[in-house]
């Protein structure tokens, strides 16, 4: 769905448990109850950078006033507003939690508490993707990649020389793009290529031997790759011989 009056969405929130959708413009949001196919309910609220925080409760932030914070249940019928450090954009966390990025750092924000739990230095922060054993979180900066655990208390950065343009977590180990190359991120700091591209690929999903991303002409592309190395690198910080032996 288009229209020649609104800019792109430039976030998305999906709820599995109510099958909803929350789809982000500059200074708006829709909140979308998927149905059938071609069906939507569709609503329209004033504010930026929607997330879901839990089944029954989204969170968004005042496109006029970025240190307030509100919170409002699925249905629509309460809105909290919460105070909180000045902040670009939100990204959910733990559950009740959320991560605030400022300008110079990553906030570890509880919503309930509504209270300040961690706190990094991370700046500029634009995309963060939790792995799939909730224990770490990749955050994405123009050029670089911060691995943390999820409360913020250890980390690892590594500074590209190109600019990120996306990446996903597969098994334990994080994978990227820039502009000309597939790359990996272990937790313990160590990096390396997996291949080239010939195009701007932002990663939807990583299989075994091959992963899916889509280029800035909206079109679907599969690339092979090999993450051999990747699994060695892991089994060895992990100390799983057998598996090194294996491999």
């Amino acid at each position: 769905r288009s229209s020649p009056l609104d800019p792109p969405p430039s976030t998305f929130s999906y709820n599995s448990s109510q099958n909803k959708l929350l789809v982000g413009f500059q200074d708006k949001f829709e909140l979308h109850q998927l149905g059938g196919v071609g069906t939507s309910e569709i609503r329209v609220e004033t504010g930026t950078n929607p997330i879901w925080i839990s089944r029954n409760q989204y969170a968004f932030l005042n496109p006029d006033n970025r240190s307030q914070l509100n919170v409002r249940e699925a249905n629509g019928s309460t809105v909290i507003y919460i105070n909180i450090p000045e902040t670009k954009r939100i990204f959910p966390a733990s559950p009740s939690n959320i991560y605030l990025a400022t300008d110079d750092s990553i906030v570890l924000f509880d919503v309930i508490r509504r209270k300040e739990v961690s706190k990094r230095s991370i700046g500029n922060v634009k995309m963060a993707s939790i792995s799939p054993d909730h224990r770490r979180v990749a955050f994405i900066s123009n050029n670089s990649v911060t691995i943390s655990t999820i409360d913020l208390s250890k980390a690892s950065t590594f500074h590209d020389g190109s600019k990120i343009k996306s990446g996903i977590w597969k098994e334990t180990f994080f994978i990227y793009t820039t502009k000309t190359h597939i790359k990996y991120f272990l937790p313990n700091g160590d990096n390396g290529i997996i291949r080239s591209i010939s195009f701007r690929g932002y990663i939807a999903c990583v299989l075994d031997k091959f992963l899916i991303c889509i280029n800035t002409e909206s079109e679907v592309r599969r690339l092979d790759v090999d993450l051999t190395e990747c699994r060695f690198k892991t089994a060895l910080e992990e100390g799983n011989m057998p598996k090194v032996t294996s491999i």
